[in-house]
């Protein structure tokens, strides 16, 4: 008899085996326990690298980070010293190694001008996070369209960085590293891609009611993406 198993994730065994027949699968799974774990923080400066210093896992932390997006205002709202709690699930077996991690189920923060309490819950399109009050986070547009991102200058008047002179900005500028992913506010058609005097490579957007939204200064584009596409929020 000829066999292979192998192990894709923790807990989990495969096993495939040849017959006259051809070949058969099995799988195992480990018994696991379902484990609720706590994570408080402090905001210091980046909350991304916040969240993971207090034992939040990776992807948890910027499905938060994307989540809060939409009702919080990273660079005017969070302020070093707020502080944050998060509730998350954790799979173990029976000898207590950690199989995987599980969800987020709530986020506390106690920020400078208000306290959040949100709740995780899957609906038909997906996680949601909800208030205390039972009110949805998700907007119309996302606040901030980078995973916890520094705003470096703000809408207002302010000095050209290379000509010199004073004018309006009428946008907002992001630092962020290079690739870093940048999300679509809203839902909304590429009207335009490519390369812009005094922008750089950039990408607008067309959304309802006649709005748009321009993203600019960007090292690449998404690979396949092209005048025309219709993209969703946060993608």
């Amino acid at each position: 008899m000829l066999a292979l198993t192998f192990q894709p994730q923790p807990g989990r065994t495969v096993t495939v085996t040849r017959t006259p027949s051809g070949w058969i699968a099995h799988e195992e799974t480990a018994g696991q326990r379902r484990h609720l774990v706590l994570a408080r923080g402090t905001i210091r400066q980046d909350l991304l690298d916040d969240l993971r210093a207090a034992g939040l896992p990776d992807p948890l932390a910027r499905q938060l980070v994307q989540g809060l997006a939409h009702d919080v205002d990273f660079q005017r709202e969070l302020r070093p010293g707020d502080t944050f709690t998060i509730l998350f699930e954790r799979f173990r077996d029976a000898e207590g190694d950690l199989l995987r991690e599980g969800r987020m189920l709530h986020a506390g923060f106690a920020l400078s001008g208000r306290d959040l309490s949100l709740w995780r819950y899957d609906t038909e399109d997906g996680p949601d996070w909800f208030d205390d009050q039972g009110r949805s986070l998700r907007r119309a547009f996302l606040r901030t369209p980078l995973d916890g991102a520094r705003v470096t200058s703000g809408f207002g008047m302010r000095a050209h960085p290379v000509l010199g002179y004073t004018r309006q900005h009428q946008g907002i500028d992001f630092a962020a590293p290079s690739g870093t992913p940048v999300l679509a506010a809203s839902d909304g058609e590429v009207v335009q891609i490519g390369w812009l005097s005094g922008y750089g490579r950039v990408i607008t957007l067309q959304h309802p009611e006649d709005r748009s939204t321009r993203y600019a200064h960007l090292s690449a584009f998404a690979p396949g993406l092209k005048l025309g596409d219709r993209v969703r929020q946060r993608r």
